[in-house]
């Protein structure tokens, strides 16, 4: 974590940070971060970022309750960068259907999270052998414009993410998603798609290179072929701020380093918005009924693969 990043930004703030473990299908998430002694999450816990995403919503899930279990976490603040708020919203939606322990979670602000779909992800499903091939001109045009930042991020993502990170898939997830609390939420606006940006759907510019600004905001669009790409649905949404920073340090070659999770201004957006979220209606409360006075706070933050 950068000196300036929002993990710092939060610790230096007094907040207990832990981080998810994710790592790629089959691969270690690395050694856990945990004092001399401390219990370390099981293999179930870890997030496959090549995965589906509500089987990632359950280790999230399980990993809050090995929280609650082993470290005595009996409120948390969700803060997802990229999928992690994907992750997150299906985590809530798990924990309101019915589970019987973990932690209340009081908040969830996400970073560049793909609410409504990733464009990146929408035309990474029409490249082959790191070419373009799409019949819509506009489409090929922007297929064209970002190929390298589409080869670069979407590389080792494999079919189930791509699929699952596109608008036509979370048309169809997001209204099974529930929630109680308000979500806060940003976006990365650094990219701009070249001559016709101006003209385009806020859904592809401006952008942090694959998210755009839309998506991220959790609001609706529409697609270069006019169909609406409709908002997530989430009752209450929360928007902290448009940066002008890319998705992560991969895209710095597009000119900035400043990404979603390093820069000081999305920091303390951040801590302002876990510490108004205390004030606010839980997400969650498994195994506690109605939410619980506030006891201690702890943040959980969430970084995606393309970190």
């Amino acid at each position: 974590d950068s000196p300036s990043g929002t993990s710092a930004t939060l610790r230096a703030a007094g907040e207990q940070v832990f981080t998810a473990p994710v790592a790629n299908s089959g691969a270690s998430p690395g050694t856990p971060c945990t004092a001399s002694g401390g219990a370390v999450p099981p293999a179930s816990d870890v997030i496959n970022s090549n995965g589906d995403v509500d089987a990632n919503g359950a280790a999230l899930m399980h990993f809050l309750q090995f929280l609650d279990t082993n470290y005595g976490v009996t409120n948390v603040s969700l803060v997802g960068h990229s999928d992690g708020g994907l992750w997150s919203r299906s985590a809530i939606t798990q924990m309101r259907a019915g589970a019987s322990a973990g932690p209340v979670v009081q908040s969830l602000t996400t970073l560049g999270t793909p609410h409504t779909g990733s464009f990146g992800a929408d035309l990474a499903e029409y490249v082959t052998d790191g070419k373009c091939e799409l019949s819509n001109r506009t489409e090929q045009f922007i297929c064209q414009a970002l190929l390298k930042v589409i080869n670069q991020v979407f590389a080792d993502l494999g079919p189930t993410a791509i699929r699952e990170l596109s608008s036509s898939f979370l048309a169809s997830w997001n209204p099974q998603q529930t929630i109680g609390c308000p979500v806060s939420v940003a976006a990365g606006t650094f990219v701009k798609v070249p001559y016709i940006g101006g003209l385009l759907p806020t859904y592809y510019s401006p952008s942090d290179g694959i998210v755009g600004q839309a998506s991220a905001l959790a609001e609706p669009s529409e697609s270069l072929e006019g169909t609406t790409i409709p908002g997530p649905g989430i009752p209450d949404v929360i928007r902290i701020g448009s940066f002008p920073v890319v998705h992560t340090a991969d895209l710095s070659f597009l000119g900035t380093t400043n990404t979603l999770t390093n820069d000081p201004a999305i920091g303390m957006a951040v801590l302002a918005a876990v510490q108004a979220g205390t004030t606010r209606p839980a997400c969650a409360s498994p195994g506690f009924g109605a939410p619980t006075p506030r006891s201690e706070e702890h943040t959980s933050e969430l970084q995606s693969h393309h970190d």
